[in-house]
Order: C-alpha cells, then structure tokens, then sequence
C-alpha cells in the first residue's frame, strides 16, 4: 500500500506553521545574518526585517548540509511513508535541488524530485496543491504527473523596492541592477518557469505605480480564470499589503484557497524587506 509524503524547502516560502497545517515535511535553509548561521525556522521574521536595514553586509543564505537532508529521508521513512514527493524552488536559484537528486536513493523509500523551476510560493503552492491531492488517495505517479503539469501554470509576481539586494545575491545582471539604482526604478519581477531565472518584466518610475500596475496585471490574468490559488506575500510592506488584498478582493472571494504568507527570511534576504508578492496555480 502506497503511504505518500510531500517534502519541500523554505526557499518555497513556506513558513514552519504552513507546512504543520497541509502536512508537508520541510527542509530549512541556513541564513548568515551578523556573523551567525541559524536555520531559517527558528528565525523570527519581524525581527529579521529590522536587522536587515540596519545591517552592514548582506545576509548570506545556505542550503541544509547532505547529512542533513539524509536523516530527513530517514525519518520519513521511519514515520511509515515509503513514496516521496520531493518539490524544490529553481536549480538555477538554489543548488537544493541538485542536492536531493544525488541522495535520492533510499532503499524502502521511492523518491521523486521535482524542479519546480520556480521560487517562493511559485513553488509553494505546488507543495500545497500536492497536499490536497493527497486527501483524494491518489496514486504516486499520478501525483507525480498532474504536479510536473502544473509547473507552468504557477506564477508569481513581486515588486521590490530596490535592485541591490537581488545584485548582492547575484540573481540579475550587474547591469540591470545598475540602471535601475540609477534611475530609481521600480521592477515587477517573476521567474520564468521555462528556464527558471528571475525576469524583470516591468521597470516603473514611482512605487505608487508599482503596486497599481501589479494589482491591475493580477486582475487581467485571472479575469477568465474559473479555479485558481492566489497568494499575496509580504516583508515589512504592510499597507502594500493591505491595499493589494483589498483591491484583489474579487479574485481572492473566487479563489479556491487564499493564502497570505510572511516573506521567509531567506527569500527576505534575497529581495528586501520591502517586498510585495502575489502569485496564483492555474488549475483550469
């Protein structure tokens, strides 16, 4: 009989709590913050947040260490699964993934690792998804399959308030992070889940009219849409948040499930903590 667990990292923007919540296994990445290497969900994001403007460096982020994702194996297996859904953000954001496809050979445990090619809950919400496909007793290479279909209906958009975090990082060219500082514009970026690299698809003079153009770009996608997820996120940008949520209020009553989320430290680290997120599954 197949006993079938869902596994995913925190790069997926998916907090300790969510994943207690949809029964996901979750693999912590390791934040380097004024010298100290913590896993990510011990880490408090408020907190976080403050620490990060008042920081002299930029934060660091790491992967978990091979011994460590092998005892998680481990105590999947211990725990009675012997299938495993294993859904990581972009090979090209992260070398997670690469990580699990080497240690993916446990005896008693069969393993599947999909790159999701995406980020936060890009990649989160297949994790979620995977989660309630589970209630429905469906097969493991049935899970397998509807899941690697959807990677291309998962998006998610997010504005930031400056390049420089995402240049420190090393995620854009030095070049479009200098123009942008440059003539302090404001991007919409996504990945794209074709080759699984952060896009920058919009550059917008006025964070005004950044988060206007998000909210009207969500609400042309899914003006046809009839069955759909959506996620707003946030760092430290509350009343962004605030006003994405209600001028998104339409969508969301429609919306199969509405998730609201914290941006992970991690994802925090990568971006600034004045980002706005918002993403959605197609699941027409």
């Amino acid at each position: 009989m197949e006993k079938i667990a869902i596994l995913t990292d925190t790069g997926s923007d998916i907090s300790k709590s969510l994943a207690e919540k949809f029964g996901i296994y979750l693999m912590s990445f390791y934040l380097n913050s004024n010298g100290n290497y913590r896993k990510e969900v011990d880490i408090n994001h408020e907190e976080f947040y403050k620490e990060l403007g008042e920081m002299e460096s930029f934060p660091k982020t790491s992967i978990p260490s091979p011994g460590e994702l092998i005892e998680k194996f481990n105590q999947i297996k211990k725990d009675g699964y012997n299938k495993l859904l294993v859904i990581t953000i972009s090979d090209k954001l992260s070398s997670f993934n690469n990580l699990c496809n080497s240690l993916s050979y446990v005896p008693g445990l069969d393993i599947k690792v999909i790159n999701s090619k995406n980020v936060a809950l890009g990649s989160g919400m297949l994790a979620l998804y995977a989660s309630e496909l589970l209630k429905e007793n469906i097969e493991f290479d049935e899970l397998v399959e509807k899941i690697e279909g959807l990677i291309h209906k998962s998006k998610v958009f997010f504005s930031v308030n400056t390049l420089k975090y995402l240049k420190a990082g090393g995620r854009i060219g030095r070049i479009s992070a200098s123009l942008g500082e440059a003539l302090s514009i404001k991007p919409i970026i996504t990945c794209d889940t074709e080759d699984g690299q952060y896009v920058v698809l919009k550059k917008i003079r006025g964070k005004k009219k950044q988060l206007s153009h998000l909210i009207s770009m969500i609400k042309d996608i899914l003006k046809d849409k009839k069955k759909y997820y959506i996620v707003v996120s946030r760092g430290e940008n509350v009343s962004g948040f605030d006003r994405l949520k209600e001028e998104l209020s339409e969508e969301i009553e429609n919306a199969e499930k509405f998730i609201t989320t914290t941006l992970t430290p991690t994802l925090a680290a990568n971006t600034g903590p004045g980002l706005i997120g918002v993403g959605f599954l197609d699941l027409d």
